[in-house]
């Protein structure tokens, strides 16, 4: 309780010690308070500030007799939705079209995990594709937006969770649990738990930037994710006579077959990602007449679908992955991959055309 009832005495000196006291006496609410100084001007300044906040009609806490404190006004508070939109914006212009993906993936699990349930929730494949295709998509802002999406979108906006409810760890531990399991319920495969692991984590640390979170709360929550087997069955991978038999089969669909050979070749004997084989360029290729030849990686040509990109196309031309711009990668390649070239030219062709020579 405060009160601006305030009323003052003349200072006073009291003779009790050798140098003497200046005492200030003021009442408030019916209270007497008063207090010492060891010279006259601190006691003229001291009353001077407590007539200047009654004059202000600053409230005055009876308690203490000083004028009271105004109560710091609490800040909106932001709920995790909001937090991961602004996230996904904040990270969009500087991702690549397939990490934009999995980063609207990672986001889209973990909001699940920290919304509340409700009975008149829409059902859980709307709320995915609104969280995927639309809250965590900046290229969708263009797009015109279905019925029940908006109405998706605006039940998250009202049961998600607020981010100063991440300070709890059982809530932490919920979010790192789902980002663990496949949508059936089984565990996920290590690399897609370590991926949306790392969206959650770097989340936080926006929150933590503004000042959102006092720190990330992962630093406080002992936590791992389920083993999943992640060895190479050797029994399960095609030998070099089996991967040839394939290739073979595969040549033999036609002129489209002759493509693909090298295609899933560069795949199997270069250890190329698809995405790589895609941008694969003929000035790219060393193929000697014999022996050895060498591919000098430069380009990968990722599909992550049109409204992942910039320029609505569905491939994204970029760097090699993992790996800094224009910086390349030497694959030796066997003869067998030397002498496997497409019998027609593509624009996109996986390796550069060259007549098949009987002594290979």
């Amino acid at each position: 309780m405060t009160c601006y009832q305030a009323r003052f005495w003349d200072i006073k000196k009291i003779s009790d010690t050798a140098r003497g006291r200046h005492r200030v006496r003021w009442a408030t609410g019916g209270r007497e308070h008063c207090k010492s100084f060891a010279t006259k001007a601190l006691a003229d300044a001291f009353l001077t500030t407590l007539k200047d906040a009654a004059r202000d009609g600053t409230p005055f806490d009876p308690v203490t007799g000083l004028p009271a404190r105004p109560k710091p006004t609490a800040p909106a508070e932001v709920t995790w939705y909001e937090h991961a939109r602004g996230y996904a914006q904040m990270k969009w212009p500087g991702l690549a079209a397939k990490s934009r993906r999995a980063t609207a993936e990672a986001l889209t699990t973990i909001t699940l995990a920290l919304t509340g349930r409700h009975p008149k929730a829409p059902g859980p494949e709307v709320i995915r594709r609104a969280l995927f295709g639309y809250a965590f998509n900046a290229a969708s802002t263009g797009r015109p937006v279905p019925a029940e999406i908006t109405m998706a979108l605006e039940w998250i906006a009202k049961a998600s969770m607020p981010v100063a409810a991440l300070d709890e760890p059982a809530t932490v531990r919920a979010a790192l649990n789902a980002c663990a399991r496949r949508l059936d319920g089984k565990p996920a495969a290590a690399t897609t738990t370590r991926r949306k692991r790392a969206v959650f984590a770097n989340a936080l640390g926006y929150a933590v930037e503004l000042r959102l979170l006092p720190a990330s709360p992962l630093d406080r929550v002992q936590w791992k994710a389920s083993a999943v087997a992640e060895t190479i069955d050797r029994r399960s991978v095609a030998n070099p006579a089996q991967a040839g038999r394939l290739l073979a089969a595969v040549r033999a669909q036609g002129p489209r077959g002759e493509h693909m050979e090298a295609f899933f070749g560069c795949l199997y004997y270069a250890a190329l990602r698809p995405a790589e084989a895609v941008a694969l360029r003929e000035a790219d290729c060393v193929l000697p007449a014999r022996g050895w030849g060498r591919i000098d990686l430069a380009a990968s040509a990722p599909r992550a679908g049109t409204e992942w990109t910039d320029d609505g196309n569905c491939r994204e031309e970029r760097g090699l992955k993992h790996r800094a711009d224009k910086e390349t990668r030497s694959i030796p390649i066997p003869p067998v991959l030397v002498a496997m070239p497409p019998r027609h030219r593509t624009r996109r062709a996986a390796v550069p055309h060259r007549p098949r020579r009987a002594a290979e």
